[in-house]
């Protein structure tokens, strides 16, 4: 058993190692990409994954915060999109509140994926909680006057 794992993790290092400047040039390429305005969305960018690096701390520091702002515009983006759950969480909304079991029968989701978009939609301040008739709904907030 033992030879098995160290037999697995020495085909897992090596590959790594065969990957990493493919990887290295893709953080290059993305950071050139960001630099000039190119957009692509986040669902068709491949997530990169951390490979163990060689290089000089100044260059590590310099890339990392490159990733950092990378990353942070792409968080951007993501909130500025719905999910095609929340999309429909809010169009069933827009006729009245709605409890969970009634926004499931709505849309014909599973009550954990709404229960997720809804609790998602509240950190937005998309959606409120309400109480109706001592159950949790929720609705639309209503326009400030």
């Amino acid at each position: 058993m033992a030879d098995l794992l160290s037999t697995i993790q020495g085909e897992i290092a090596a590959r790594l190692r065969e990957l990493a400047p493919a990887i290295a040039e893709y953080e290059r390429l993305r950071t050139a990409a960001d630099a000039l305005g190119v957009e692509e969305s986040a669902a068709s960018r491949p997530v990169p994954r951390s490979v163990p690096r060689t290089d000089t701390p100044a260059r590590a520091s310099a890339k990392t915060s490159a990733r950092a702002k990378v990353r942070q515009r792409a968080r951007g983006r993501e909130r500025a999109v719905q999910s095609p759950t929340d999309q429909a969480i809010l169009a069933a909304l827009e006729h009245g509140s709605h409890t969970v079991a009634e926004l499931v029968l709505v849309t014909a989701l599973p009550a954990g994926e709404i229960r997720d978009s809804l609790r998602h939609l509240r950190k937005r301040k998309t959606i409120v909680k309400t109480d109706r008739d001592g159950r949790s709904a929720y609705a639309l907030p209503t326009p400030a006057a």
